[in-house]
């Protein structure tokens, strides 16, 4: 049996967890855990009993749940983070207390992962390697006992912190239900996870909907993301700017769309209006959402930092950040994710890409 342990507990978690554990032939001992700051909704599948997967894959499944870490990592072949990027630092620092040397690590998606490990980690108690995906390889959503897979993407954007063996990389690929796009660099992945194109431009589009208290919403994908249309393919070109000028790897948010979903949309617009697995998503109920305390705060932020280095200008995504910032009443630009917070202030883009790429600890 493979051992995965999953810490987490949101859409992901859960959807990984039952698709694992539902597969014809699944050979994986599947354990979901989470930090005692994000346990009401891991309480609630432990008093709930069995989930039902429904979408791709149907059927009921009840994970063993696991309250102490270093229970749920132990003999773990493989260690899955699934929260967002924006705990990732809380997440390391609770495995710092642990030896990962025997365990691989997979950070969904990764967001610069391995550049706060090697912060983090002692070097002894390093995981064998780290993958850090571009995505998550579901569009999902839980409700109550229903965990539902709305999309399942065709590929995703993967990328290892070493050069890996075929035996290695045939482990990894058994655990997704789609191809793998195995990228040449972590710093790649990291400028190609595309949530911060659309995500933060849609919120604040629906800002007045969410703050006048009129329900129900509008259709977040459906409505507010193409009524910003302009702004979010802005975005898109000066985040493939800085791609340039570091020489990395990415493609353009609808390139991904097409990818990962089959679309045949010929444009942005009509992909989010379109789209069946987005289609009844409503804008969120609370301005201060992942969309900008991490899209915003944790991502774009440093994206903007790292175009400063290279010379590239970014007038769209310093207004996206004024935008957040005024909405949220926090100077984002002094409590997000810096260069400086990294231990990268007043360095060159080569330095850049050796941390994001795990090879310099800053």
């Amino acid at each position: 049996m493979t051992k995965v342990a999953i810490l987490g507990a949101g859409n992901l978690a859960w959807t990984l967890a039952g698709d694992l554990s539902l597969r014809p032939t699944s050979n994986y001992e599947v354990t979901v855990w989470t930090s005692p700051d994000h346990r009401s909704a891991f309480d609630v599948v432990a008093a709930g009993g069995p989930l039902r997967l429904t979408g791709m894959a149907t059927g009921e499944f009840f994970p063993a749940l696991e309250t102490d870490l270093g229970c749920a990592i132990k003999s773990a072949d493989f260690i899955i983070v699934t929260v967002p990027t924006l705990g990732h630092a809380d997440i390391l620092k609770a495995l710092a207390e642990h030896d990962l040397s025997t365990s691989a690590v997979i950070a969904l998606p990764g967001g610069g992962f391995t550049l706060l490990a090697k912060r983090l980690l002692r070097q002894e108690q390093f995981p064998k390697f780290i993958i850090e995906t571009s995505t998550s390889p579901y569009a999902c959503r839980k409700s109550g006992n229903t965990v539902a897979i709305l999309g399942l993407k065709s590929q995703i954007e993967i990328a290892a912190s070493k050069k890996l063996d075929t035996t290695s990389k045939a482990a990894i690929a058994a655990l997704f239900p789609q191809r793998l796009e195995w990228y040449k660099d972590l710093a790649s992945i990291f400028f190609s996870n595309v949530n911060p194109v659309a995500h933060p431009a849609g919120i604040l589009r629906a800002k007045e909907a969410i703050e006048s208290g009129v329900r129900p919403l509008p259709l977040f994908y459906k409505e507010c993301i193409p009524a910003a249309i302009g702004v979010v393919l802005a975005v898109d070109d000066e985040r493939l700017a800085i791609v340039n000028a570091l020489g990395l790897q990415s493609n353009t948010d609808l390139g991904y769309s097409k990818a990962w979903y089959g679309t045949d949309a010929p444009d942005s617009k009509t992909f989010f209006e379109t789209y069946e697995g987005y289609a009844t998503i409503q804008a969120p109920s609370s301005i201060n959402h992942r969309y900008i305390k991490e899209d915003v705060k944790h991502i774009m932020v440093l994206w903007v930092q790292i175009a400063a280095v290279c010379g590239v200008k970014v007038p769209v995504m310093e207004y996206i950040i004024d935008q957040a910032s005024n909405a949220v009443n926090e100077d984002l630009r002094q409590t997000g994710r810096t260069l400086a917070s990294l231990g990268l202030e007043g360095a060159d883009k080569d330095a850049i890409l050796l941390a994001l790429n795990g090879i310099w600890t800053p």
